[in-house]
């Protein structure tokens, strides 16, 4: 069943899911501490694809549609 969010709600959301990508990133790109244990590299050829999204442009966007 499909349900409708509100632009309040979608807008919420949009500013919590920035934020958990900004902290995630964050944690993905901070130097790790060298352990004293040795640690195995799995995937080293891995790439990362990071989305960042604007929630003010985004704003402007759905502004002008409105305004059509």
């Amino acid at each position: 069943m499909l349900k409708r969010f509100s632009n309040e709600q979608l807008q919420k959301l949009l500013i919590h899911t920035v934020g958990i990508n900004s902290v995630l990133t964050e944690v993905l790109l901070k130097p790790q501490e060298e352990s004293e244990e040795e640690t195995e590299v799995i995937g080293g050829n891995a790439h990362i694809d990071i989305l960042v999204i604007d929630p003010a442009s985004l704003l402007r966007k759905e502004a002008k549609e409105a305004k059509k």
